[in-house]
């Protein structure tokens, strides 16, 4: 029996049978690390795609966070905007409220005095007496009762400045001075008469500033003014109103 393996293993069938196992290990191994490669590829593809896909989607995902992040500003601009609108719109409104009530003030003032008629002496010369002092008090007087108007107004200036330019102090300026014109015109008429000082004719200029004219042929200094100053803070703040509304 021995005899005969070691006869086979010397033949050549043996060498072709060695030979032919040799070949198919060969090829299986190759064919493993052809095998192992391509999964390998495979694979590194694979991990390529998905990290492709991952940062597409997180680029996405980015865009959507920014787009909804530009919705939510822009809405909260825009109710910001209309809010900011409606405020500026109210603060003119009331500026406005102020100077016609500011108007009526000085109208109402200016009419509720009565000046009766001058005394004078056999000369001309005006007779001084209390009458004087009391009619010439009594516009500046009544204005003096109601200035919580006029602080409602001057209040608002700065503001006013802020919203709306420089020039919108211009009616507010115009309102103080007729004031101011007002109550210098008061305390020249009571200290002066007092003393004799003014004539028939500078005692009619302060006349008519003191109280509204009751004769056309006066020029009535302070009504004009206080229209001009209407005219333009409405000029200024009626656009803002109009804005508001919409």
């Amino acid at each position: 029996m021995t005899d005969i393996v070691t006869s086979y293993l010397a033949s050549p069938q043996a060498d072709a049978a060695a030979i032919a196992g040799l070949v198919a290990l060969a090829t299986a191994a190759i064919t493993a690390f052809i095998t192992g490669l391509v999964a390998k590829k495979n694979i590194n593809v694979q991990l390529d795609l998905f990290k492709k896909k991952i940062i597409a989607d997180l680029d996405l995902l980015e865009k959507r966070v920014q787009g909804d992040l530009a919705v939510v500003k822009s809405k909260v601009e825009l109710e910001v905007s209309a809010a900011e609108r409606k405020r500026v719109a109210e603060f003119a409104g009331s500026v406005l409220a102020d100077f016609y009530n500011a108007k009526s003030l000085f109208k109402s003032a200016r009419l509720s005095w009565e000046k009766g008629d001058i005394k004078k002496d056999e000369q001309g010369k005006l007779i001084v007496d209390d009458d004087i002092a009391d009619m010439a008090l009594k516009p500046f007087q009544y204005l003096r009762d109601r200035e919580y108007i006029l602080f409602s107004l001057e209040s608002k200036r700065a503001n006013a400045a802020v919203q709306f330019g420089p020039e919108a102090q211009v009616p507010f300026d115009i309102v103080a001075g007729c004031y101011a014109m007002i109550d210098d015109a008061t305390q020249k008429i009571i200290k002066d008469t007092a003393h004799a000082k003014l004539s028939e004719e500078q005692l009619e200029d302060l006349w008519i500033i003191v109280g509204i004219p009751a004769r056309e042929t006066f020029k009535d200094p302070v009504t004009p003014r206080i229209e001009e100053a209407v005219s333009k803070i409405e000029a200024i703040c009626r656009p803002f109103t109009q804005i508001g509304a919409q």
